[in-house]
C-alpha cells in the first residue's frame, strides 16, 4: 500500500474558528454572567484557559518541521512528533472542557464513541488517541498496555522505543518493550500523520457547534428588549437614572452607555447658578441643553437594542488633552494637572479653578468650553487654546487626544 506523503502545509489549523468564538465569548456580557456562577463555580475561567490553548496549538501548527519518509531513527522528527501529538491533545481537550461547561445548555461532546478515524476494534477514537499520545508524545516509558486496551494482567508495563520512519503504512513507528520475559520484542506501534490531522480537525471544527451557545444566549437577550419601550418623565436627571438601569440589564457589555450615562448625571447635578467662578454661563447651558438632546437617541437606541456610538462631538487632538483627560480620571496626575491648569493661566478656563478642586466642575467647564471652540473644526489643538507665547509645541500633533 502506497501512502500519500504528507506536507507540513496539510497540518496547519486557521484560527479564524477560535478567533470567532473568543470573539463571541469576549463581547458577550450576558453569557459571561451565566458562565461566571454555574453551580457555585467560576466556569468562565475554564473556557477562558480553553481558548488561551486552543490559540497556542492552532498557532503551533505553522512551525511543525517532521521530516516524511526516510529510514531510521531522527532526534528531530521525534521532538516534533512529540510537538504535534501535544498540540492535537491540547486542542481534543480543551474542546471537552468546553463541553463540560456547556453541558448546563443542554449541549453534550458527540464524539465519545466515535471510532471510525484510527478503526480500533476496541477502542474509540479519542481512547486510542491518549494511547497514541502517550506512546508518542507524554509518557513512552511507562505504559500499561501494548494497544490502549486494559490488560487482564496485573503489573504489567511497557516501554516504548524512540521513534523510527515506519516500514508499511505507517509514518512512523515504535518498538514496544515489555517487563516480562515472555514479552514478545518485535511488536510495534504506528501512527499516521494524515489521521492525526483529521482527528484535531474533526474536534476543532466542533467550536462551529459550541459557538452558537453564546450567540443564541445574545439573540435571546436582544429579543427579550427589542421594542421594549422605555418610559421617561419631564425629569432630565430622573431620565439618565432611568437609562442607566434599563442600560444594565440591555446592553451587551463593552457596548452600553455607563461611561455617557454617568457623566450626563454628574454634569447635570452641577448648579452652574451657583458655582462661585467668572464664567459665561451660556456656555455651560448650551452645552448640558446638548448633553439633555443625547437623551432620546440613547432610549431609542436602547429600545431597538442597536447601542450605537454617542458622541458630543469634541475632537481635541494633542498629547496635552490626552493627560488631561488623566488628571480628571486619576484625579492625581501631576503633567495633566499642569496642562489643565495651563489653560487657566494662559487661556480662558476661570481663575478660580487655582483656589478650589471640584473635579465635576472641572469637567463641565473643560467640556463646554472645548464644545463651543469647535465651531465646525475637525478638532482642536492646545496651542490655538492659549493666548500668549507660554506655549511650547512637542513633537508632531500624533493621533492621541481627547475624543468625546
Amino acid at each position: 500500500m502506497v501512502r500519500k506523503k504528507v506536507e507540513m502545509s496539510d497540518l496547519v489549523l486557521d484560527a479564524t474558528l477560535i478567533n470567532e468564538f473568543r470573539e463571541q465569548v469576549n463581547s458577550n456580557y450576558q453569557f459571561k454572567q451565566l458562565c461566571q456562577n454555574i453551580d457555585k463555580k467560576n466556569k468562565l475561567n475554564v473556557i477562558y484557559s480553553a481558548m488561551d490553548w486552543i490559540n497556542v496549538a492552532v498557532e503551533g501548527t505553522k512551525h511543525l518541521d517532521i521530516e516524511v519518509g526516510g529510514i531510521g531513527y531522527n532526534h528531530h522528527n521525534t521532538i516534533n512528533i512529540m510537538q504535534y501529538v501535544m498540540l492535537a491533545d491540547l486542542i481534543f481537550e480543551s474542546v471537552r472542557q468546553i463541553y463540560r461547561v456547556f453541558e448546563v445548555f443542554e449541549l453534550k461532546y458527540p464524539y465519545a464513541k466515535k471510532s471510525d478515524i484510527f478503526n480500533h476494534q476496541k477502542l474509540s477514537d479519542d481512547d486510542n488517541f491518549k494511547h497514541l499520545r502517550a506512546i508518542f508524545g507524554i509518557h513512552p516509558v511507562n505504559l500499561n498496555s501494548i494497544d490502549g486496551v486494559k490488560e487482564q494482567v496485573k503489573n504489567k508495563r511497557y516501554y516504548a522505543s524512540w521513534v523510527a520512519h515506519g516500514l508499511v503504512e505507517d509514518d512512523f513507528q515504535v518498538q514496544i518493550y515489555g517487563n516480562s520475559i515472555d514479552h514478545n520484542e518485535s511488536t510495534t506501534i504506528g501512527i499516521k500523520l494524515a489521521e492525526i490531522d483529521t482527528y484535531v480537525r474533526e474536534r476543532y471544527d466542533l467550536l462551529s457547534e459550541l459557538i452558537k451557545v453564546p450567540i443564541s444566549i445574545k439573540e435571546e437577550h436582544f429579543n427579550q428588549f427589542k421594542d421594549k419601550g422605555i418610559k421617561l418623565t419631564s425629569d432630565h436627571i430622573q431620565n439618565v437614572k432611568i437609562l442607566i438601569d434599563e442600560d444594565k440589564e440591555r446592553s451587551t457589555g463593552f457596548r452600553g452607555y455607563s461611561y455617557i450615562l454617568q457623566y450626563m448625571l454628574a454634569m447635570f447635578k452641577v448648579d452652574i447658578d451657583n458655582a462661585p467662578i467668572t464664567f459665561d454661563k451660556e456656555v455651560l447651558q448650551n452645552y448640558l441643553s446638548e448633553l439633555e438632546s443625547k437623551i432620546p437617541t440613547i432610549t431609542s437606541n436602547l429600545e431597538q437594542m442597536t447601542f450605537q456610538t454617542v458622541k458630543m462631538g469634541i475632537r481635541a487632538r494633542g498629547y496635552e488633552f490626552e493627560k488631561i483627560a488623566d488628571y480628571f480620571d486619576d484625579q492625581e496626575h501631576p503633567i495633566g494637572e499642569e496642562y489643565f491648569i495651563g489653560l487657566v493661566n494662559h487661556g480662558d478656563l476661570p481663575d478660580e479653578f487655582l483656589e478650589m478642586k471640584d473635579f465635576n466642575l472641572y469637567k463641565l467647564v473643560y467640556d463646554a468650553y472645548l464644545f463651543s471652540k469647535m465651531d465646525g473644526k475637525n478638532y482642536l489643538t492646545y496651542e490655538e487654546l492659549i493666548k500668549d507665547n507660554m506655549f511650547i509645541k512637542k513633537g508632531s500633533l500624533g493621533y492621541t487626544g481627547y475624543f468625546f
